[in-house]
């Protein structure tokens, strides 16, 4: 527990030693934390992270002496997606040591969150602590192969800002070869492409209140497609089917909640003005003309796509920590979307014009967010993905 508690505080620590102040100090600060985070997931040993323990470190060694023809008989269920199989026969070709698997797996699932964040983030601490209050960083040391598809996907990101949208779904399909349930990134092209508007802000709101009442039903229906099947099949009549109330899943709805009205505020703030292209300009046609070059200089690639984007993203990673008070296991789902309110958060902020409630919505965000950080870190990691104790490699 200690551990998990000394990097957050390392992270939070950012604000005060100015790590937002200049891009050096953000690189320097995300090299250090990332760095961390991966010494911290390398050097494990094999009981730290459930899966690790009972099913990784159990088959990994027995790729060695599996033909390429039958990699996903490996396992007693089959259910190992190919290319992840692959994978593990590939460094089994260097080394049948554990050690190795949890090395290279942990740069795969962690290192893209770092690259993501400094490509995108206006607050890199803050990503950076929702990136462990949230409990992304706990479950990738966990859920493996699903936080190595997550850094794929996260790997892609840049070509569907561009629009390249067929490498992009190249590169969701080699994410579907390590988790399938990465096929649920083809959304994405849809965030990327539909515009917010407020009826549909609205819209999207209501579907939150009213989606509980069908939502196993629809799971179910989708479970007798044969893809979702394979995927989420074994799933439906156990425990993981099941839905659950408890502070874990309260708290991380609850944060992704927050982060969608904080975009909400944001788009506000900003659309009730005249365009959104005047956010920070005068009357005067002068005053105009800077303002719009300022907005265009600091537009990545098309900076009202991307609040869409961000804000369709938040809003599906809210949905899907929802639904783990219905059928828990779809909770999952939202590994590939939580990223996207890391980026959210931050740039909501800075369309809020009111300082006074900038100061009151940062308080009370990061103030819930360590909150509910410590509590889990020292009351359920160990039942929710067996990472504490956490103790180093013998």
């Amino acid at each position: 527990m200690a551990i998990y508690i000394i990097l957050y505080s390392i992270a939070f620590s950012g604000y005060l030693l100015g790590a937002n102040r200049s891009r050096k100090n953000r690189r320097i600060y995300l090299l250090t934390m990332f760095s961390l985070f991966l010494l911290v997931a390398s050097l494990r040993d094999v009981t730290v992270g459930t899966d690790l323990k009972y099913y990784y470190s159990k088959y990994y060694p027995q790729f060695a002496n599996a033909s390429w023809n039958s990699l996903q008989s490996v396992t007693i269920s089959g259910d190992w997606e190919w290319g992840f199989c692959a994978f593990c026969k590939l460094l089994c070709y260097i080394s049948t040591d554990v050690r190795l698997f949890i090395v290279v797996s942990s740069i795969v699932s962690i290192v893209p969150y770092g690259l993501f964040i400094e490509k995108n983030s206006k607050d890199v601490v803050f990503s950076t602590i929702l990136y462990l209050g949230c409990h992304m960083f706990s479950m990738n040391l966990c859920v493996i192969r699903q936080a190595m598809a997550v850094g794929i996907i996260l790997c892609g990101i840049d070509l569907l800002k561009q629009k390249k949208i067929l490498k992009y779904c190249m590169v969701v399909l080699l994410a579907t070869l390590f988790h399938s349930s990465a096929v649920i990134c083809f959304a994405l092209i849809l965030c990327n492409y539909v515009k917010l508007k407020k009826n549909t802000m609205y819209l999207l709101a209501g579907a939150i209140i009213g989606l509980p009442l069908i939502y196993r039903v629809i799971f179910e229906r989708i479970l007798k497609i044969s893809y979702f099947s394979s995927v989420y099949g074994l799933y439906n009549n156990n425990a993981h089917a099941n839905g659950y109330i408890t502070i874990h899943t309260l708290g991380m709805f609850a944060i992704m909640l927050l982060i969608f009205v904080v975009g909400f505020l944001g788009y506000k703030d900003r659309s009730g003005r005249e365009s959104s292209q005047d956010y920070i300009v005068t009357r005067r046609s002068v005053g105009i003309k800077i303002g719009r070059l300022v907005l265009r200089m600091r537009k990545s690639v098309s900076e009202e796509l991307t609040y869409s984007f961000l804000m369709y993203a938040t809003y599906l990673a809210t949905l899907f920590r929802m639904s783990a008070f219905i059928v828990n296991v779809t909770a999952r789902l939202s590994l590939y979307f939580m990223p996207f309110a890391m980026i959210l958060y931050p740039e909501a902020l800075l369309r809020i014009d009111n300082a006074n409630d900038k100061k009151i919505i940062n308080f009370f965000t990061l103030g819930g967010i360590t909150a509910f950080a410590l509590f889990i870190f020292a009351f359920r990691a160990e039942s929710l993905w067996g990472i504490v104790p956490y103790s180093l490699q013998k």
